[in-house]
C-alpha cells in the first residue's frame, strides 16, 4: 500500500540484454533449479486430483442424469416432483469443482492460451527464459496489454469465439528474459516502436552488464557452489508455503510502509519527477520515470 493511499501489485519484469558467449544461460540455470522441480511436483499432483475430479464427476453426472429421469418420469405420470427437485438443488451444491493447480512457468503461449493458462491455474506464473530470443518472437508478446495488465495485476478477460471466455481476477506475473542486444533492437523496432508505446518497456528493469571477454578467472566449484543450497531450501520453503498443493494460495499479504519510508518514498517521488523536466536525466523517459 503506498503512502498516498492505493494499493498497487508487486509486479517484477526483468529484462537483460548480453551478448553471445557470457554465459547467460550458464548463470541462469542453477538458480531455476528449485523453481522447476517444484513444478514437476506440482505437475504430479495435479495429475493425481484431476483423475480423483473426473472420478467424481462421472458419480456426480450419473446421479444428476437419474433425477432428470425421475423428474421427466414424474411429470409424465402427474406426480409431484418437489422432492426430486430438492434432491437435485442439493445435488448442484455438491458439484465437483476441477481444481487448478500451478503454471509457474511459460515460455511460448498464444495471448488466448496464455489467459487460459491463467484462468485455469492457480494466477501466479512467471515467462522466463536465458535465450530471450524464443519468448520475444513468441505469440504471448504480440498482445503487450495483457502483460501490462498482470504486471499491474487488473484482471484479465480474453473472448474467443473456439475457446470461449478466459478470466483471470488476480494476476501475479514474474518476467524475466536474458536476450542479445540484436533481438532486443527488432523487438523494440516493431509496429512502430509498439513495445514502449503501450508502456511495456517501461514497466521493465532493464540490464546491460558490461562484459570484456579474455578476463573470467575461473576457478572451479566456486562460482556456483558457494550459497546455492541454501539457496534452492530458501526458495523450495517459499514455493511451499505461498503454493500449497492442497488448497488455493493465501490472500496475498498487503504490506504497509512506515513513517520514515512513507517519507522516503515522497522523496524519491519528487526528485524523481523533477528529473523529468528539460535538460534533465529522465527528460527523454517519462515513461520510465512514471514507473519507478
Amino acid at each position: 500500500k503506498v503512502p498516498i493511499g492505493y494499493t498497487c501489485n508487486i509486479g517484477v519484469y526483468l529484462l537483460t540484454i548480453a551478448g553471445s558467449g557470457v554465459r547467460k544461460s550458464s548463470t541462469d540455470r542453477p538458480f531455476m533449479v528449485p523453481v522447476r522441480a517444484f513444478q514437476a511436483q506440482c505437475d504430479a499432483e495435479h495429475t493425481k486430483r484431476i483423475r480423483d475430479f473426473e472420478r467424481d464427476r462421472r458419480s456426480w453426472d450419473s446421479e444428476r442424469k437419474g433425477l432428470e429421469r425421475a423428474i421427466s418420469k414424474a411429470r409424465a405420470t402427474d406426480k409431484p416432483i418437489a422432492d426430486i427437485e430438492n434432491k437435485m438443488v442439493e445435488l448442484y451444491e455438491r458439484e465437483p469443482q476441477k481444481p487448478k493447480g500451478y503454471k509457474l512457468i511459460v515460455e511460448d503461449a498464444t495471448p488466448a492460451a496464455f489467459a487460459r493458462i491463467l484462468a485455469d491455474s492457480h494466477p501466479t506464473t512467471g515467462i522466463f527464459s536465458d535465450e530471450g530470443g524464443t519468448v520475444l518472437n513468441a505469440p504471448v508478446l504480440r498482445s503487450l496489454e495483457i502483460l501490462n495488465k498482470a504486471w499491474s495485476g487488473d484482471a484479465i478477460n480474453i473472448d474467443r469465439v473456439t475457446t470461449g471466455s478466459s478470466l483471470s481476477e488476480r494476476t501475479n506475473l514474474t518476467l524475466s528474459l536474458m536476450a542479445q542486444p540484436r533481438v532486443v533492437d527488432n523487438f523494440l523496432g516493431k509496429a512502430n516502436n509498439h513495445a514502449r508505446e503501450s508502456g511495456f518497456v517501461s514497466r521493465c528493469l532493464v540490464a546491460r552488464p558490461h562484459f570484456e571477454p579474455g578476463y573470467r578467472d575461473l576457478r572451479p566449484g566456486v562460482q556456483y557452489a558457494e550459497g546455492m543450497e541454501e539457496w534452492t531450501r530458501r526458495i523450495t520453503q517459499l514455493l511451499r508455503k505461498n503454493h500449497p498443493l492442497e488448497s488455493p494460495p493465501a490472500t496475498p499479504e498487503t504490506l504497509q510502509f512506515s513513517p520514515i519510508a512513507a517519507e522516503e518514498w515522497a522523496a524519491f517521488a519528487r526528485r524523481t519527477e523533477t528529473f523529468q523536466q528539460r535538460g534533465e536525466m529522465f527528460f527523454d523517459i517519462p515513461d520510465a520515470a512514471s514507473k519507478m
